[in-house]
């Protein structure tokens, strides 16, 4: 079944916040789609991570899987205050991608699942990698944060939400 992609909002780093949200999210699609492309001005891994509605409690969880090109590791997380997408690499020049699909994410009947697919460029190589995340909350979602833990997203990183309906 064809899906369509509707761009709902994009925002841009400004150098002076470590937070990102999308708010007052309708609830007028199937799914969600965030695209984070970005890199870091001084050559240092900064980990990035997803709320749902201001949700701190611990009620997520994540299986992740990555590589990178000679070793490979997985694991799990549970019972977390938040859901680490990635980082951006080490490498100022090429741009870390993350993709976030959020499934089902106005449903008020079952908990929210998100696909997670990411690129961190590094000096030293990088990962790539999945991951499956888990909130444990039946409220639909209208709101979602991306924080930087290491300091403020820069002028060049840039998060878009897109909405997509089954056509």
């Amino acid at each position: 079944m064809p899906q369509t992609y509707t761009p709902i909002a994009t925002f841009n780093g400004t150098g002076s916040s470590g937070t990102i949200s999308f708010t007052s999210i309708p609830s007028t699609y199937t799914d969600l789609r965030i695209v984070l492309t970005g890199t870091e001005t001084n050559a240092t891994l900064y980990e990035f991570d997803m709320r749902y509605n201001n949700d701190s409690g611990n009620n997520y969880s994540l299986t992740y899987l990555q590589g990178n090109g000679s070793s490979a590791t997985s694991g799990r997380y549970s019972s977390t205050n938040k859901i680490r997408l990635g980082e951006f690499g080490t490498d100022t020049t090429l741009p870390t991608l993350i993709t976030v699909d959020v499934m089902n994410y106005a449903n008020s009947t079952t908990y929210k699942t998100a696909l997670i697919r990411y690129n961190e460029f590094a000096s030293s190589g990088g990962d790539t990698g999945a991951k499956a995340a888990l909130w444990s909350s039946t409220s639909a979602i209208t709101r979602i944060d991306l924080l930087n833990l290491g300091g403020n997203f820069t002028t060049i990183t840039t998060a878009t939400l897109y909405g997509i309906k089954a056509a």
